[in-house]
């Protein structure tokens, strides 16, 4: 595409120009376009030559180092005169832009203020003058966290340590992400001080965590372990600390999340450090099904603080201090269509709390109509603000692993604005592509505008199938809300 040079010489004024005050001018013959349309119909002169025709541009950038910005939608060559402040150049350098930053260097020539560039379709490329190339940056994927490469977007495993067959891999949506291929597989590192990387991680609660999928419809155990010389259990011992799942069958229902409807969900240990070396290592045992992992962190954490602690307790939670999300549930398949209306509710008195302005069902705003509290007790609750209907939260294999042939007691404290609009699920999965998704039992919660407490016991079946508990929205209406505080989750042994 060869793009004309002539200088604009309309008035502001004329319709279809816009002028802004740098003398910058764009033209279309475009009248209106709708929300999901890209128009490419207009052409942006500035200093009287053409810098945008078509949806392809050469743009001057100011912002910076000076630069210019090249798109061919359909590839191709395409010669441009160059605005007043970069005709004098004698040649340009022309990189292609990536992921990973500027690649393939082309020295561009300078003829009587104009150079011809020749684009590949789907690239974008910057210019710089040839004589003021400025010097390539370290990204530091991970600068300022205890994780080096956290979410391997250097789109190679530098950072790790592997062990077998690990790689990286680039998704249809662009990103890039670790990949466990078959046999015994792992990548690991030791952690380092956030504030200065040539250190070990700090003393301290940590929580860290990879987000992880394993092939949809396969089995393979994969496991996250925090050891070494510096890692310590929250007893107080020293062996590793480790967490593990053998199957990927919940659902990634964030709508907002890159993971977005695929299974990809988090395995997080727990662990104290004492100064010493800490490694985190991501492994699989040996087996065919891919394993991918991402998105790796490693955040200070204070665990839950447990008023009354019982024998059996294998989780408790009061959302005081969740390191991310919703604590030991994930967004449930019922809104994987859009995004949800669960929050970790902070206490601000007395707007949090029931008996301030509320809407009643028809629609008006009353005084001391808010029918239930935001928060139960402490500072933060977890609250279903009038969900969609459909199973809004679950906990999975890694935040809640049960063992079949047990019996467990679930408590909670709950306040429900009515009757008939949530209940407790107990649920399973079948591991299958795509995974399949059943309710066991479902318990409706009555209407309790005070702070009540929900128990209900129940055995999870030894049939191969993946337990799970969770959260179901039945009903709707103004203020259909549901508040949860101080939930816990007890292992009653095995049933004979």
């Amino acid at each position: 595409m060869v793009a004309s040079s002539t200088a604009c010489t309309d008035t502001a004024d004329r319709e279809g120009q816009v002028v802004l005050a740098d003398g910058t001018t764009a033209t279309s013959r475009v009248t209106s376009v709708s929300g999901t349309q890209i128009p490419t119909d207009r052409t942006i002169t500035t200093d009287g030559q053409v810098v945008y025709t078509g949806g392809t541009y050469l743009l001057p950038w100011t912002d910076g180092e000076p630069r210019l910005y090249h798109w061919n939608p359909d590839g191709g060559t395409s010669t441009w005169h160059l605005t007043d402040q970069w005709a004098s150049q004698t040649s340009l350098t022309a990189y292609r832009l990536t992921d990973t930053g500027r690649v393939d260097p082309v020295t561009v020539p300078v003829v009587d203020g104009a150079v011809t560039l020749t684009a590949e379709a789907g690239s974008a490329y910057v210019l710089y003058p040839t004589s003021e190339l400025p010097t390539p940056v370290d990204p530091e994927w991970g600068q300022e966290t205890a994780v080096n490469n956290p979410g391997f977007f250097s789109t190679d495993l530098s950072g790790w340590n592997t062990h077998g067959n690990a790689s990286v891999e680039i998704t249809d949506r662009g990103n890039a992400q670790a990949v466990l291929g078959e046999g015994k597989s792992s990548i690991s590192q030791q952690l380092r001080d956030p504030e200065n990387p040539a250190a070990n991680l700090p003393a301290g609660t940590y929580s860290a965590w990879a987000w992880v999928e394993v092939e949809p419809g396969q089995t393979r155990r994969v496991t996250v372990t925090a050891s070494g010389p510096g890692a310590r259990g929250l007893d107080g011992t020293g062996k590793p600390v480790s967490a593990s799942i053998d199957s990927s069958t919940a659902l990634n229902a964030t709508a907002s999340d890159e993971k977005h409807r695929t299974y990809f969900q988090r395995v997080r240990v727990v662990f104290r450090s004492t100064g010493k070396p800490v490694h985190l290592t991501i492994a699989a045992d040996k087996g065919s099904a891919p394993v991918r992992v991402d998105d790796v962190r490693v955040v200070p954490f204070t665990p839950a603080d447990d008023p009354a602690p019982t024998a059996g307790t294998i989780l408790f939670e009061d959302f005081e201090h969740v390191d991310t999300g919703y604590g030991p549930f994930v967004t449930g398949s019922g809104n994987a269509g859009g995004d949800a209306r669960t929050q970790l509710a902070e206490r601000h008195e007395p707007y949090s709390q029931s008996g301030w302005y509320g809407i009643n069902q028809s629609g008006a705003v009353v005084p001391g109509g808010k029918l239930t509290d935001n928060v139960l007790r402490g500072d933060w609750s977890l609250m279903a603000n009038e969900e969609n209907n459909g199973l809004i939260l679950r906990a999975t294999s890694a935040t809640l692993p049960l063992q079949p042939g047990h019996r467990y007691r679930l408590t909670m404290d709950h306040q429900t604005a009515f009757a008939d609009t949530y209940s407790v699920v107990i649920g399973s999965d079948t591991v299958a592509a795509p995974p399949q998704e059943q309710e066991r039992e479902r318990i409706p919660l009555p209407q309790a505008r005070e702070t009540e407490r929900f128990t209900h016991e129940f055995v999870v079946p030894a049939d191969g199938t993946v337990p799970w508990i969770g959260i179901v929205k039945t009903g709707g209406g103004r203020q259909a809300n549901l508040t949860i505080d101080d939930l816990r989750v007890e292992d009653l042994g095995r049933v004979r």
